[in-house]
């Protein structure tokens, strides 16, 4: 059996909990002891993180800074009821810090969705009304619960008229709609896009998945979902315009904003802040009831609905060539793992720092509505320059 020791700054020593075969850095994390808190010392010589632990052995972990972190490692050794199908957790900065953990049937995790939900529409006034409301509806996890979940409770918000959009398939144009049961049963009207549309919207000398598979083969260090993104926001707007909607309301959940939060540090399409949870694009806003649920809650919410985990909606060839935004998203659930409820905090400074008041200009190819400064000196949104430079423009 291997020991593993924390000396904290007085000296004292705390076991650790560690199996052989785990590397030190994998035992640290257990404890919920950040790695770089420590030096690790090996009969009094300095050893890397990385070594795997030996049975026999014992490694010392000489915390560096004036720190109690045990007990910050208290915080997430919490125990809750066996029958809990879930936790709600929630970091609270007070006279103390704490994070309140409450166990939750899945009945009860459905009515705090909801309830959550009712509070975001209402405090931020997302919806007019009388006015109609276009759904981005993919069939997955996050658009499927947010139809599902807005339509539950319907009668506690604006009178609005709720219509779903789907894009067709990139690569076969098959206009089969996952999940188009939950539709169908909800009797909500939805209508399918066509990704040609950018043949027409971008100038594109090729169709739409030939343009990404030729930004996927030639730019390794573009992140070439980020352009299907913007292209089927862009489609979004357009329907939106066609339909004189001006309201889009999309699934995103609190990982999917951390996740940008991170792109638009260390490089992304657009360094535009999105205004979280409503963000105006020109003539559309885009609104974000979700932004404060996990995909946690949002997948066991769907769950509840429809008995189902995971529905396997199929991927975008693009989709598996992504190695910067699986790093994001990964940061994402680590950061609200140990500090839940970190979105609130990014909505907040976000907000401070954003002004959904912004004067906006059109780029002069695709007419997507962005801040001056996303556009370059030929008036080019990021985007329409890469397809240039690639000539993929007709």
């Amino acid at each position: 059996m291997a020991n593993l020791e924390l000396v904290e700054q007085n000296s004292e020593i705390i076991e650790l909990d560690c199996s052989s075969g785990d590397t030190i850095f994998q035992s640290l994390l257990r404890n919920h002891i950040p790695p770089e808190s420590v030096v690790v010392t090996e009969e009094d010589k300095l050893i890397p993180k990385l070594k795997t632990v030996q049975s026999g052995r014992t490694y010392r972990a000489y915390l560096m800074e004036r720190y109690d972190v045990v007990a910050q490692t208290e915080r997430y050794n919490s125990r809750v009821l066996e029958n809990a199908a879930t936790v709600s957790r929630q970091l609270s900065l007070g006279d103390d810090v704490r994070i309140d953990q409450k166990g939750l049937s899945l009945d009860e995790l459905s009515a705090t969705v909801e309830k959550r939900l009712i509070e975001v529409v209402d405090r931020y006034e997302m919806f007019e009304m009388d006015e109609t409301v276009a759904l981005a509806y993919s069939g997955g996890i996050d658009s499927s619960a947010l139809l599902l979940a807005l339509t539950a409770v319907n009668n506690e918000l604006p009178n609005i008229t709720l219509r779903t959009m789907t894009i067709a398939d990139y690569w076969t144009e098959q206009e089969t709609v996952p999940d188009q049961g939950i539709v169908d049963k909800l009797g909500i009207y939805n209508d399918v896009i066509s990704p040609d549309k950018l043949i027409e919207i971008y100038g594109l000398d090729r169709s739409p998945n030939e343009v990404l598979t030729a930004i996927q083969n030639r730019q390794e260090s573009i992140d070439v979902l980020s352009i299907a993104n913007s292209f089927n926001r862009r489609l979004f707007e357009e329907y939106a315009s066609e339909n004189d909607i001006e309201t889009v309301c999309i699934g995103n959940h609190a990982s999917d904003f951390i996740a940008g939060f991170f792109s638009g540090i260390f490089g992304g399409i657009s360094r535009s802040p999105d205004r979280i949870p409503v963000h105006h694009f020109g003539p559309v806003r885009y609104v974000y009831p979700f932004a404060f649920h996990t995909k946690q809650q949002l997948t066991m919410y769907r769950y509840a609905y429809t008995g189902q985990f995971i529905n396997n909606i199929g991927f975008d060839p693009w989709q598996m060539n992504t190695a910067y935004r699986h790093f994001y998203y990964y940061l994402a659930d680590i950061i609200q793992s140990y500090c839940p409820g970190f979105i609130h905090w990014l909505a907040s400074e976000n907000s401070r720092k954003s002004d959904c008041q912004q004067d906006y200009e059109c780029c002069r190819n695709c007419r997507k509505a962005k801040l001056p400064a996303d556009l370059d000196k030929k008036d080019f949104c990021v985007v329409c320059r890469l397809l240039s430079n690639m000539n993929l423009i007709s």
